[in-house]
């Protein structure tokens, strides 16, 4: 799902805003939204739920493209490396926010693949 500033702001400050009932993060992973991401997660006086979601998002976002397989080309897998080096030193730097999730926030198959990478047990 792209977004726009206002309607994460829409989002961010409004507690029943909602993009999906469950699982906001998997919907809302995708690269496109990173700079939007980090900037709301940085600098917003978002909910501290909604700064959750967002950091889960890129935590879904990390896990997702971080298993190379046989489904993608090699193109799509060069794709996928390029978007893990992009997150990569950005979670880095916002692993304690990370750690500070949340139990229920992320799977621990995310957390099995994330964690090790960004410095994390």
């Amino acid at each position: 799902m792209l977004l726009n500033k206002n309607l994460l702001d829409e989002w961010g400050y409004d507690p029943k805003k909602k993009f999906d009932q469950q699982d906001e993060e998997i919907i809302l992973a995708e690269i496109e939204n990173l700079e939007l991401f980090l900037d709301a997660i940085d600098n917003s006086n978002y909910l501290q739920t909604k700064k959750d979601t967002l950091l889960g998002a890129l935590c879904v976002l990390y896990y997702d493209n971080s298993i190379e397989d046989i489904v993608h080309t090699v193109d799509e897998n060069t794709e996928r490396k390029a978007i893990l080096n992009t997150l990569l030193p950005e979670l880095v730097k916002r692993n304690k926010l990370i750690k500070a999730l949340p139990e229920w926030q992320l799977g621990e198959y995310v957390k099995a693949i994330v964690y090790p990478s960004i410095g994390l047990k």
